[in-house]
């Protein structure tokens, strides 16, 4: 058995995929499907959506694909996925949908800081939860969190962010622990800088932080390689050292001032 059969064995015959009409999670419907595996496609955007399936379909025409328009910032939107997926055997979530409050937390309407609250946290707990009780009781599976080596401490003016990955990061950790004796693998993929549209839109002026960027396919290839072998991963050297040194080499208060300094003078003073 080739290894993208095995994948596919133990992954397949379906994945869930949020976010995915862009950046990272369009990255791993390409991977995914290059190994044999059915999508959902889960996006805000129906017309981006339905472009990224007609090209995937292109390349992979015996992958099934069902897409979906959904926000799932909003309470109700798990459910209806729930509902959409009933009949299907997921064996492979990835929770990549997210959004990002940048500025100064008060700067923002709490309606929006409920939003990605939602979003970021919310959302990938109940799927984890529903899908992760089928795949204990099928014995195999994975479930995949986006987070951002944002967890690794706490960031001033991506406060809510930073929080809600490192929110990922615990829970993700966690669960590879407490599922790997039923057969279900959990990982949590924490990448830096990627350039998507969400970098774009940020109030943030990365050049001012000297962060590198990194591409989504690299990033997601890394995601989908240490799946079953690790419970994190942080793709790229520089981002995996600057991870290194908030969590051991830094003091907790010396990670706020140093970050929140940077931060302050990148961010655009409206935003402060």
């Amino acid at each position: 058995m080739n290894k993208h059969a095995a994948f596919k064995q133990i992954y397949g015959p379906w994945a869930l995929v949020t976010g995915g009409s862009a950046g990272i999670g369009a990255a791993f419907a390409w991977i995914l499907a290059e190994r044999g595996i059915n999508l959902v496609l889960i996006a805000r955007n129906p017309e981006r959506l339905e472009e990224k399936a007609a090209e995937i379909q292109t390349q992979h025409p015996n992958v099934q694909i069902i897409t979906h328009a959904l926000d799932l910032s909003l309470s109700d939107s798990v459910a209806s996925l729930i509902n959409l997926t009933a009949d299907l055997e997921i064996g492979l979530v990835v929770a990549n949908a997210a959004m990002e409050t940048s500025g100064g937390f008060l700067n923002s309407s709490f309606s929006n800081q409920q939003r990605l609250i939602q979003l970021n946290i919310t959302t990938p707990a109940h799927l984890a939860h529903h899908y992760g009780r089928l795949m204990r009781d099928r014995k195999r599976g994975g479930i995949l969190f986006v987070a951002s080596i944002a967890a690794y401490g706490p960031l001033p003016y991506l406060a809510n962010y930073a929080a809600s990955k490192a929110y990922l990061l615990s829970l993700g950790e966690a669960l590879h622990y407490e599922l790997k004796p039923y057969g279900v693998d959990v990982l949590v993929l924490s990448p830096g800088l990627i350039d998507t549209s969400m970098a774009e839109q940020t109030a943030i002026d990365w050049s001012l932080v000297y962060a590198p960027y990194r591409d989504a396919d690299s990033t997601a290839l890394a995601g989908i390689r240490a799946l079953g072998r690790k419970s994190s991963v942080i793709p790229g050297t520089t981002n995996w050292l600057v991870a290194f040194a908030r969590k051991y080499l830094l003091t907790r208060s010396l990670n706020i001032t140093l970050f929140g300094h940077l931060l302050r003078r990148a961010i655009t003073s409206s935003r402060l």
